[in-house]
Parts: C-alpha cells; sequence; structure tokens
C-alpha cells in the first residue's frame, strides 16, 4: 500500500475524540477523493482560466470550456506539481496558485481596490513575530515571508473551502476565519513589493 501524508496545518491542536474522528473521516473523504477540495462552494465560475504547465505552452481556458471538472482536473494537475501556475479570473479579481523551486504559495488579486491578498501557510507565526523579526525565503523573482510559503499543494488545498466560500460572495476575502488570519493583505498600487507580486503572478486581466 502507497503512503499518503497527510496535509501540514489542517489538522492540528485537536484535543476532543468526537471532533478528532470527525476529522478522521473527513480526511479519509478528502484523501480518497480526486482532489480534496470542494468546488460546488464556488457558485460563481471564472470567465476565465491562465493556465502555465512545468514543460508546455501557456494556455487560457474561457467561457464554455470552463466547468467544475476542467477546474478539478487543473487544482489536481496543481496539486500534482504539473503546473508552475494557475490563475482563476473573475470580473472583480483573480484567485492565483504559483510554485517555485522553494515551495507553493496563492494569491487574490482585487482588480477594483488594487489590494492584493497572500493565503497564510503560519497564521500563528504572521499574527505573532513583530514585522522586525520576520524571516523571508527567495521565491519567484522577490521574497515572501516564511509564514506565506506553503511546503506542499496539500497545505493550500485544505483551505480552499475558506477560499472559495468567500470568492463566492463577489467582493474582497475576508482577513479572519475561524479565530485566525486566513490572509495577509497589501496594496498593489502604492508600494514595489504590491506591484512586483502583481505585474510577476497575474495574467493581465481580459475583462472588458
Amino acid at each position: 500500500m502507497n503512503r499518503v501524508d497527510l496535509p501540514r496545518g489542517c489538522y492540528q491542536n485537536i484535543f476532543e475524540e468526537e471532533i478528532a474522528f470527525s476529522m478522521g473521516q473527513r480526511l479519509l473523504e478528502d484523501i480518497a477523493s480526486p482532489a480534496g477540495f470542494n468546488l460546488s462552494l464556488l457558485r460563481v465560475l471564472p470567465f476565465a482560466v491562465h493556465v502555465q504547465p512545468r514543460y508546455a505552452p501557456a494556455e487560457t481556458v474561457e467561457e464554455e470550456e470552463v466547468t467544475i471538472k476542467r477546474l478539478s482536473t487543473l487544482i489536481g494537475q496543481y496539486a500534482q506539481d504539473s503546473l508552475l501556475r494557475l490563475q482563476f479570473e473573475w470580473q472583480e479579481g483573480s484567485l492565483v496558485f504559483v510554485r517555485d523551486e522553494n515551495g507553493y504559495a496563492c494569491f487574490y488579486f482585487g482588480d477594483a481596490t488594487q489590494k492584493y491578498f497572500t493565503l497564510l501557510f503560519l497564521p500563528k507565526v504572521y499574527e505573532t513575530v513583530p514585522l522586525s523579526k520576520q524571516k523571508y525565503v527567495p521565491f519567484g523573482l522577490g521574497k515572501l515571508p516564511d509564514y506565506a510559503v506553503h511546503p506542499d499543494a496539500a497545505s493550500i488545498l485544505c483551505k480552499l473551502g475558506s477560499v472559495f466560500r468567500q470568492l463566492d460572495r463577489g467582493v474582497n476575502p475576508v482577513i479572519r476565519v475561524g479565530g485566525h488570519c486566513l490572509w495577509d493583505i497589501g496594496n498593489i498600487g502604492n508600494n514595489a513589493d504590491g506591484k512586483n507580486k502583481h505585474g510577476q503572478w497575474q495574467q493581465p486581466s481580459r475583462a472588458l
């Protein structure tokens, strides 16, 4: 039987037996499912999806080709390390999954508000470590704080339920979910770091 590594950062600090049993059942269902996330929470599908495979030319999926099944397949390919970048594009903004040699990251770029959101891997570090003591790691053409670089795609996938519920509302993500921060937030337009992330990771919008 092949070993299956459990997603890190998703099932920690569980002390009650009933909750642990429920979590265990959910984890087994996630492992057995094709991708381990629920796309039905995403009621409004993106109008375009930009795909950058690891060993093939970039492509864009649009309009009637954007289906739940196609999105599930693409996220599964990202999880299997076949894609370097995957972007879901709506009128309000874009959800971007990226990968490089140092790990994985996920961003949401709000086009109207000119804000970007970074999905957290270590929310407690983000919430408690002073800015002067934060550690950064190389990522892409720049750097990211260590609390935003995920060690595997599973760490991002296990948070997609919360992410999809937020994007369904058609507004910017809410920073805190369930008592902890889900996102870091920054401005695109008024600092070099935000402009660098926006220019490097977000495909130019095709919205009219």
